[in-house]
């Protein structure tokens, strides 16, 4: 099968969708006024870290801090100290527990704002901003983004609200849906166009082949998505002749190959 072919129509829609991080980046990198904040949403796994940190590296290198996984409020304020000069880009990756608080959103709301002069407070324990070499009031002239499952995985009501609140304050992206058609769809777009497997020097017949594995057992893949492509590649790589059988005991659950 060649998806690129079969799919050429759907890639060039995704085309555009991920060329809009790439020109809000661009913007961002050189004056953030243009674009003072941008919220990617989508499901796991469809490629919208990869997308904004390409973009970065391209338009912002040197001038982007990356902060993922569990944040504190704290964290998050010195981060956005650091980012705080114009063209400059604090970007937030899969940090929603910082929603669970509310000062950590309250942070990130005078960050986002829309107001002509943007300025951050630190209220509480300056001995720790001091040992950090962090002011505790300082205006805020970078941009922000923050890339965001919500709504797809987190059906926190609390947490819908107070990203709610941010949305309101910034520019959104939708980089996919939950459709399994159009999740493998990208994944394709995202290996043959994106060229996401570059570490793993496939040539194109390997990478829709690989593909092609996918597309025959999606009814029994639980979420398809880049990351199954990568632990399909890692498979691969390892095993170029049992592959299929540590694909099938490894990747699938409700299918019986005995």
């Amino acid at each position: 099968m060649n998806y690129k072919k079969e799919f050429a129509a759907d890639f060039e829609r995704l085309d555009k969708n991920y060329l809009q991080p790439d020109a809000f980046i661009s913007a961002m990198a050189k004056n953030s006024d243009s674009c003072r904040a941008l919220i990617l949403q989508g499901p796991p796994g469809v490629g919208k870290t990869y997308s904004v940190e390409q973009a970065l590296k391209k338009h912002a290198a040197g001038r982007y801090e990356l902060l993922n996984g569990k944040v504190s409020n704290l964290s998050l304020y010195g981060s956005l100290y650091r980012a705080s000069s114009n063209g400059h880009i604090l970007f937030l990756d899969d940090c929603d527990t910082f929603l669970g608080d509310v000062t950590g959103v309250n942070i990130l709301k005078a960050a986002m704002d829309t107001k002509p002069n943007r300025e951050i407070h630190w209220a509480s324990g300056t001995h720790l901003l001091q040992r950090m070499g962090v002011p505790n009031g300082f205006k805020f002239n970078g941009s922000v983004i923050l890339n965001t499952n919500i709504g797809y995985d987190n059906k926190n009501a609390k947490y819908l609200s107070r990203l709610s609140a941010l949305h309101d304050r910034a520019l959104t992206i939708s980089i996919s849906d939950t459709d399994p058609d159009r999740l493998f769809k990208q994944v394709c777009y995202m290996v043959l166009v994106q060229d996401m497997l570059v570490e793993f020097n496939f040539c194109d017949k390997e990478k829709n082949m690989l593909l092609e594995w996918i597309d025959s057992n999606r009814e029994f893949i639980n979420r398809i998505s880049l990351r199954t492509i990568i632990k399909l590649s890692n498979l691969y790589s390892a095993d170029k002749k049992d592959w299929q059988d540590m694909a099938e005991q490894g990747l699938l659950t409700g299918a019986n190959y005995a």
